[in-house]
């Protein structure tokens, strides 16, 4: 009995100690005597007092799950963006929902269908989320930069977050779909190539996802990817894409090479590798990008390279688009320019050993994974010489080993 009195009485001088600090703004201090003295209330206020939060776990660790102080830690850490402590802290006091609550309003969406998949809250998480989609997109229209919908962006990283990917890929396609019609957004190749990787990527991991809940062995996974994978980039017919990434892949390819071809010509670095883009930008995309940009592209090029015959055909092919779109002044003006191109220049390829090209056609989708997403050249018996370029995991299209730099130039993965 002695000795308690004396415990309790040492227990007391420490947390008069650690009040006499306290009264002096003197926090670290005073949690030393405060945890001395078991005084786990006032030494959590201290701690908070200098967001030294390790203490503040380290108190949760020491309370009794009965202990109300749990809920005011929790708060604590909430209030400073610390989703998981504050979810550690909840659900040792027993309120699971309170934990995923705060990680959904604290936009943690992965850490709180964890915590509801572990504590089998699957209804009330799938309701917090559902609600959550429904705020943000009520205020949709007040949330604009530059004519891209912000609260769009965030409902989609919702979805990525709780891995929901195929949601979150379909909501990406029909953005972009919106965006081509937007005045401020229809011209920039940058912002819808970059909209269509994460596209691709996203339908892709739904796709892994549909693998997985089928197969658990690893290495049969990995074989199904990769013959999926083949399969849907490489069909027979050129309009006929599977909606699981080989269309999103498409519209990603189709704008890559478009940038590519525009930075070639800013850099007056116009050879046959920019020729072949533009023929396989024709050949191709025609579905996805402009085709009076397209062939405005290829003309200039390949009058560049003296490829007179490709310059001849995408002039006569522009002049059947001014007649399709009912742009007389536009037609009078490229058939002006052919005359004064063809009057001096037989509409023949002058080509030889240095600036051969590669024949483009429409059914040989194979030369799509022969071409260098990053200079835009052909890679010859690429089957031949695997080392001399480099294939990214994610989008499985090939970078010559002289380009290669940590990123991708595609997807901007790193290899």
């Amino acid at each position: 009995n002695s000795l308690n009195v004396n415990d309790k009485l040492i227990m007391n001088i420490y947390k008069q100690i650690g009040d006499d600090y306290a009264a002096k703004f003197e926090w670290n201090e005073a949690i030393k005597y405060y945890l001395k003295s078991k005084d786990y209330n006032n030494a959590a206020y201290a701690a908070y007092k200098i967001e030294d939060f390790q203490i503040l776990s380290q108190i949760v660790r020491h309370v009794p799950s009965s202990s109300t102080l749990l809920k005011k830690i929790a708060k604590m850490f909430i209030v400073n963006g610390l989703t998981q402590q504050s979810a550690e802290a909840l659900i040792k006091y027993g309120d699971v929902l309170s934990a995923i609550r705060n990680c959904v309003q604290y936009n943690d969406y992965r850490t709180a269908k964890e915590l509801a998949i572990k504590h089998e809250c699957t209804k009330e998480f799938d309701c917090l989320i559902r609600d959550r989609i429904n705020s943000i997109q009520s205020t949709q229209t007040a949330n604009e930069k530059d004519g891209i919908n912000q609260n769009v962006l965030e409902v989609i990283n919702v979805y990525v977050c709780i891995e929901e990917h195929l949601k979150a890929g379909k909501i990406l396609i029909s953005y972009i779909e919106k965006l081509k019609k937007c005045e401020h957004t229809k011209d920039d190749p940058f912002l819808f190539q970059k909209l269509y990787v994460l596209s691709a990527i996203e339908i892709d991991k739904h796709r892994k996802q549909l693998l997985l809940n089928k197969n658990d062995q690893q290495n049969n996974i990995e074989m199904l990817l990769e013959s999926e994978s083949e399969r849907n980039r490489n069909h027979e017919d050129a309009g006929d894409v599977s909606m699981f990434g080989g269309e999103c892949w498409h519209g990603a390819i189709a704008y890559h090479f478009y940038i590519l071809v525009q930075q070639q010509i800013q850099n007056n670095e116009i050879d046959r590798n920019t020729l072949l883009l533009c023929r396989i930008l024709g050949e191709f995309f025609d579905d996805i990008l402009d085709e009076i940009c397209i062939y405005s592209l290829h003309a200039f090029v390949s009058y560049k390279c003296k490829f007179f015959k490709d310059c001849s055909d995408a002039m006569t092919r522009l002049q059947f688009l001014c007649d399709h779109s009912n742009q007389k002044n536009d037609k009078q003006r490229y058939k002006q320019l052919a005359i004064a191109i063809f009057t001096r220049n037989d509409p023949i390829n002058e080509c030889d050993d240095n600036i051969k090209c590669q024949n483009v056609s429409g059914r040989d989708l194979n030369i799509l994974h022969n071409v260098c997403m990053a200079s835009g050249q052909y890679i010859e018996n690429a089957h031949l010489n695997i080392q001399s370029f480099a294939v990214c995991n994610v989008c499985k299209y090939k970078t010559l080993k002289t380009f290669v730099a940590e990123y991708c130039p595609l997807c901007h993965s790193a290899f």
